[in-house]
C-alpha cells in the first residue's frame, strides 16, 4: 500500500519487485489521482483502487466530509483483501496505507508498517497502534513502545553497485560535476534563483552542471540559464538516476527521506534546501545525520541568497579532496541492505518457506 508521491511509491515499488523476483504476488493498493495511477500498471503490477486523499489544508467542506470518505475506503479496502486473501499487509506511508491498514487489522491479517522519514506521518503514526511489524528508516523515528525496526530505505540496486567513493572520485579531475534535484515537481526557487548564482559562480571555478527542473517550471530555469549563457543540462525528469550520481562531484537539492538515502548509499556531500511546507518540518529532520556528520549542509529557503549561497559553494568546491572527505562520511550512513531485510521480514511473517 502506497501512494500519492514517489517518496513513497519508488520505496514501496523496490519491495514489490523484490517480493515478484522471490515469486511471491503481489497486489498494490492504490488510488487513481496519485503518481501510482501512471507508474504501477506499467511495472506488471495488479493494482486495485480506493478513493481517498489527504485532508491537511484542504477546505472546510473536505475535513467535514472526510470521515465518510474514511469509512467508504475502508469498507472497499475490506473486500479488496476479502477477495485477495493477502498473506501480509505492507504499507508504505501516505494517506492510502490508512484505510488499507485498518481493513488488514479489522480481518486479522498481518500488517507490516515502514516509515520514510525521520518524522513519522500521521498514517503510520497512527497505524503503528495496530502493526505487528513498525519498520523505520532514521533511528528513534518512533516511540520506544513499538519496538521499531530499524532497516533504512530500500534503495535500486543499481544505484547500490556504484562504486564507492574513495574509489570513484580519487582520480577524478576538470569541472566540478554539480548536480541539481528537484523532484518530480521540481523546486521554484532553485529554478529560479540558482542560475544567477551559478553565473557568478563559474567566474571563480569551472563547472558542469545537470539541473533536473521539474515539468511544471522548467522553462522559467532555462529562461534564467539563456540569460546568464550558461551552457547547463537542464531536464524536466531523470529515469537513470544512478547514471547522474555515478557523474556528479556534489549535489543540490531538497531533503526528502529517498533523496537522502540514495547520496548516503552512493556517497554523495549535498547542499540540502528543506522544503518549507514539509509536514511537522520532516525534511530538515531527514538531513540532520548527513548534517552532524559533516557531509552536507542545510540552507533555508529564507536564507538562499545569492552573497549567502556563492560564499558556501565557494567554500565546499575549493578542494575536490574535501569533497571526497564528505563523501565517504555520507556513505558512513548508508544502509544498503534496507531492501533485502524489508523483503525477508515481510516473508517471514507469512510463515512460508522462503
Amino acid at each position: 500500500m502506497a501512494g500519492g508521491t514517489g517518496g513513497h511509491i519508488y520505496p514501496a515499488l523496490a519491495v514489490a519487485k523484490e517480493l515478484k523476483a522471490r515469486s511471491r504476488k503481489v497486489i498494490w493498493l492504490g488510488t487513481r489521482r496519485g503518481l501510482e495511477a501512471k507508474i504501477i500498471a506499467n511495472e506488471g503490477i495488479k493494482i486495485e483502487w480506493i478513493n481517498i486523499e489527504g485532508f491537511r489544508g484542504k477546505p472546510f467542506i473536505t475535513r467535514i466530509l472526510a470521515p465518510l470518505k474514511i469509512c467508504f475506503a475502508i469498507i472497499r479496502s475490506i473486500r479488496v483483501m476479502i477477495k485477495h486473501n493477502p498473506s501480509v499487509v505492507l504499507g508504505m506511508g501516505s494517506f492510502v496505507s490508512g484505510p488499507g491498514g485498518i481493513a488488514a487489522w479489522l480481518l486479522r491479517y498481518p500488517l507490516i508498517i515502514h516509515e520514510q522519514n525521520a518524522i513519522p506521518g500521521k498514517t503510520n503514526h497512527l497505524l503503528a497502534y495496530f502493526a505487528n511489524v513498525v519498520m523505520e528508516s532514521f533511528s528513534g523515528s518512533f516511540n520506544k513502545r513499538f519496538r521499531a525496526v530499524n532497516v533504512g530505505n530500500p534503495i535500486r540496486k543499481d544505484i547500490l553497485s556504484i562504486q564507492e567513493p574513495s574509489k570513484r572520485l580519487i582520480d577524478r579531475k576538470g569541472p566540478i560535476r554539480l548536480l541539481v534535484l528537484g523532484g518530480s515537481l521540481g523546486a521554484l526557487i532553485l529554478n529560479q534563483k540558482l542560475p544567477k548564482i551559478l553565473a557568478s559562480m563559474s567566474k571563480i571555478t569551472n563547472l558542469e552542471v545537470i539541473h533536473q527542473a521539474g515539468e511544471k517550471t522548467i522553462d522559467i530555469a532555462r529562461d534564467e540559464y539563456q540569460k546568464y549563457a550558461l551552457k547547463v543540462k537542464v531536464v524536466s525528469y531523470i529515469q537513470e538516476m544512478a547514471d547522474v550520481y555515478n557523474w556528479a562531484d556534489l549535489v543540490i537539492c531538497r531533503s526528502g527521506a529517498m533523496c537522502v538515502s540514495e547520496l548516503s548509499a552512493v556517497g554523495l556531500p549535498a547542499i540540502f534546501i528543506p522544503y518549507p511546507s514539509a509536514v511537522d518540518n520532516h525534511q530538515v529532520a531527514n538531513a540532520m545525520p548527513l548534517v552532524e556528520a559533516g557531509a552536507a549542509i542545510i540552507v533555508r529557503e529564507q536564507e538562499f541568497e545569492e552573497k549567502y549561497f556563492l560564499k558556501i559553494l565557494t567554500n565546499w568546491l575549493r578542494d575536490r579532496s574535501l569533497l571526497i572527505e564528505r563523501a565517504v562520511k555520507a556513505q558512513s550512513f548508508a544502509k544498503p541492505h534496507a531492501l533485502d531485510q524489508i523483503t525477508e521480514l515481510c516473508i517471514d511473517l507469512t510463515g512460508e518457506n522462503p
